[in-house]
């Protein structure tokens, strides 16, 4: 029997950052991971800019490519585990992305990151 680790009593933040602009926000941040920054500064810059390691943004691919580029961007790995309590994260066909390809590709059956039980 695996003992649980007794819950943090830390405060509950709201999570820093925002997506801009519609449309023009994503494209910004677009043009700053891509060209103007490049990827190891695009998520130093808005780590040091919210003074945290989690926060809202955009990711590439953004407007039309993506319908919805809005992401929660988790840096350390301390912030992992809130992913797996499914009192506080929906996983239901969402865990590796806003994409669940067909079952029919599968024989039926959903894929392992998929499953919800």
């Amino acid at each position: 029997m695996v003992a649980q680790p007794e819950p943090t009593k830390l405060p509950i933040k709201k999570i820093p950052g925002n997506y801009g602009l519609l449309f023009f926000g994503p494209i910004r941040d677009r043009f700053d991971y891509f060209y103007n920054q490049g990827h190891d500064e695009y998520f130093k810059s808005r780590a040091q800019k919210y003074q945290s390691t989690v926060f809202r943004a955009n990711m590439p691919s953004g407007p039309l490519i993506a319908s919805n580029p809005n992401v929660v961007v988790l840096l350390e790995g301390k912030s992992f585990p809130v992913l797996f309590d499914v009192t506080k994260v929906e996983k239901k066909d969402l865990f590796t992305g806003t994409f669940m390809p067909s079952t029919e590709l599968t024989g039926g059956y959903r894929v392992l990151s998929y499953q919800n039980s």
